[in-house]
């Protein structure tokens, strides 16, 4: 770097190294503040940081237990109530299951009931008054035959759609039937 020291480029490069001079120094010092502001073993009387942390006055711990004590009572007494509302609603559940579990059961019987009187009428009523309209047309005069024969023919047919019916809902009904003999009513 020979030359005139007034150069435009020399003053610019003199000027960029004193400010990162100035930046180096300026951290250094920063750093060595915080060094010395931050209690050390070696710079400090440790004993009065360790009485202060552990044995903080007697109004302080009262306070502190208090609190401590207040949330923990607080929060026992929520937990208490939180455990009675449990055991209710459990118990009300229990209730209701067994009432369900009956209205189960009281369907079930009446369903088959229900089975028994339909298997009566279908299977032995009705084949009787088929029996009985057919021996009653032979004996019967012309004229009383075609005003019940129209009857006649409906009640026939009506038995035979009935008859078809029952052997779907019997299917359908074996399935629902076996879900509720699992209660075991």
């Amino acid at each position: 770097m020979a030359g005139n020291p007034s150069c435009p480029n020399k003053i610019e490069e003199r000027n960029k190294r004193n400010e990162e001079l100035k930046l180096k120094n300026a951290h250094l010092q920063f750093q060595q503040q915080q060094q010395k502001s931050l209690p050390s073993v070696w710079t400090e009387k440790s004993y009065e940081h360790l009485t202060s942390i552990y044995s903080p006055n007697t109004e302080t711990i009262n306070a502190n237990e208090k609190d401590n004590m207040i949330t923990i009572a607080d929060i026992s007494m929520k937990l208490d109530i939180l455990m009675t509302k449990v055991d209710e609603i459990s118990i009300k559940q229990l209730k209701t299951n067994k009432i369900v579990e009956k209205l189960h059961c009281t369907i079930y019987s009446c369903r088959q009931e229900i089975d028994q009187i339909r298997n009566f009428v279908f299977d032995t009523i009705s084949p009787y008054l088929r029996e009985l309209g057919d021996s009653f047309f032979i004996k019967c005069k012309t004229a009383e035959k075609d005003r019940l024969r129209t009857l006649h023919t409906s009640f026939k047919e009506k038995l035979e759609d009935h008859n078809k019916t029952i052997v779907v809902v019997a299917q359908s009904n074996t399935a629902s039937n076996t879900t509720l003999n699992e209660v075991n009513c």
